[in-house]
């Protein structure tokens, strides 16, 4: 009773914010032009751009005080490396999540310089903390589906299982979370991102878990045979609901207009919103369950953000190679606020050459 009697509060809170949120239009123009004259030009007015985002809103994303540091790291400037990396914690990062990056792991291995990240991490811990109630309350929604999840993706007999009574409980269970945060957080203005729940880490998930008495869906080596990283806390994300969001049919066409706001006001990524919008248009609907589902009609285009990679499985494609089409991505990663397409093939090209992480969140989506 009393966890019930404290969600009101939380949603208040939700409600007084996304009132008076600062649009974001500005800090992720910032941060797109500080990477970009970081990776095209090698210039220090990255970080001159860096330090006008963050002065500017008090809440960044994550991901983009961690992207700083690195710049400043290869840049040599130890002043802005420290206060990036404080940043980052103060605003959620784990200490584990620090060497997530290869061209930073050197400098966690030398004695003084993990000795004052550690005071840094100490120092800015506190600042960052989730509400533990409606966390909780959305993590034991997403664990059910999960458990009902790994019922339906076992092998049986050497088939895939197949029970149409069970795909439609599952249907059943995804709309009514999808609902649920539809009424307390989407139409505030507010999607239940990292912001609010925190990044995805192996503390959070078995704090969760133990107090829960919950047994996790995969051990590690299940997660490594099939190639996914075991500390979840390298994505610098939480994919808790958003993962609910792109494995349904509808919900970019369903919620679009509510999530662009949600961008808006700091709690997606632009990158996020369109990764949604080329999932639910492109991902192939030709199996059991999605024939099951509600299906929308979404209008092929011709181009979309060239977030997801061209995939011969898929009925439709959202990735172009074709120059002129990749003139109409720019321009429409230009009107969303996404950074260059590019600029990101220039980073792709620095994470394979120099151990850079600039690509973070569901399925590191490019």
């Amino acid at each position: 009773m009393k966890c019930n009697a404290f969600i009101p509060a939380f949603l208040f809170s939700l409600i007084a914010f996304s009132c008076c949120a600062k649009d974001f239009t500005r800090y992720y123009t910032l941060i797109n032009q500080a990477e970009e004259e970081f990776v095209m030009n090698n210039s220090k007015r990255s970080l001159d751009l860096y330090n006008k985002a963050f002065r500017e809103y008090d809440k960044p994303f994550v991901k983009d005080c961690y992207i700083a540091t690195q710049i400043a790291y290869s840049l040599g400037d130890t002043v802005n490396f420290y206060k990036y990396v404080a940043l980052a914690f103060r605003n959620g990062m784990p200490l584990t999540a620090y060497p997530a990056a290869p061209i930073l792991r050197a400098s966690y291995t030398d004695v003084i310089t993990n000795k004052r990240i550690t005071e840094l991490y100490e120092q800015n811990k506190g600042y960052f903390s989730i509400d533990t109630v409606a966390t909780d309350k959305i993590h034991l929604l997403c664990y059910a589906k999960d458990s009902m999840r790994k019922i339906m993706t076992r092998i049986v007999n050497g088939k895939p299982f197949d029970d149409t009574v069970l795909m439609l409980k599952n249907i059943e269970l995804e709309e009514k979370i999808i609902k649920y945060i539809d009424d307390n957080y989407l139409r505030k203005g507010v999607f239940p991102s990292e912001k609010i729940l925190g990044i995805n880490s192996e503390e959070l998930r078995a704090d969760f878990l133990l107090r829960h008495n919950k047994a996790g869906h995969y051990d590690k080596t299940e997660l490594n045979a099939v190639g996914n990283v075991t500390k979840l806390e390298y994505d610098f994300f939480n994919n808790t609901i958003f993962s609910v969001f792109i494995h349904s049919t509808c919900t970019w066409q369903d919620y679009n207009d509510k999530l662009w706001k949600c961008v808006m006001n700091g709690y997606l990524t632009p990158k996020d919103y369109g990764l949604l919008h080329e999932t639910s248009a492109t991902w192939n609907r030709s199996n059991t369950i999605h024939k099951l589902r509600k299906i929308c009609d979404y209008p092929q285009q011709d181009s979309y953000y060239n977030i997801l990679a061209f995939n011969p499985t898929h009925q439709q494609q959202s990735y172009t190679s074709n120059p002129e089409l990749i003139k109409e991505v720019e321009k429409t990663r230009a009107k969303y606020f996404m950074q260059k397409f590019s600029v990101d093939q220039q980073k792709k090209k620095l994470e394979k050459e120099q151990g850079f992480k600039f690509f973070t969140g569901f399925s590191k989506a490019r």
